[in-house]
């Protein structure tokens, strides 16, 4: 038996939604699963009942923005390997492997992250419900 949905979070940025989505839950209510496996996102939330996938294409935000994560913590990652030991033998062996990680990593968080944003903006609603 579903809950009855409780007061839905007023469509502005709050920290509380936010932390809800990047670690996986709805930013809506707060409660419900925003994934249904390790990468796979629920069609919309068990509790409030929001879609949270309108358009095909609408994770290019969350690519881009998993991309840019990446590159910052790699960039750190490749200036400190090389203040501590300077250019060895296999530097790019060990960024690669510490970029496909770090990508693995940061996919799920910053797809919590796009879906607060498209939520924030008024992307992520009901089934018939006006934006």
């Amino acid at each position: 038996m579903r809950e009855p949905p409780r007061e839905e979070a007023p469509r502005r940025k709050s920290l509380a939604g936010l932390l809800a989505a990047v670690s996986g839950h709805c930013p809506n209510c707060r409660r419900g699963r925003l994934f249904a496996g390790i990468y796979r996102l629920n069609r919309t939330c068990e509790v409030c009942e929001v879609r949270f996938e309108r358009d095909h294409g609408a994770w290019l935000g969350a690519m881009a923005c998993a991309y840019a994560a990446s590159v910052l913590i790699l960039g750190a990652l490749a200036t400190l390997l090389v203040l501590r030991w300077g250019l060895f033998p296999g530097i790019e062996w060990v960024l690669t492997g510490a970029g496909v990680v770090t990508v693995a990593l940061i996919w799920r968080p910053a797809k919590g992250f796009w879906t607060w944003v498209i939520w924030t903006t008024g992307f992520v609603t009901r089934d018939g419900e006006q934006a």
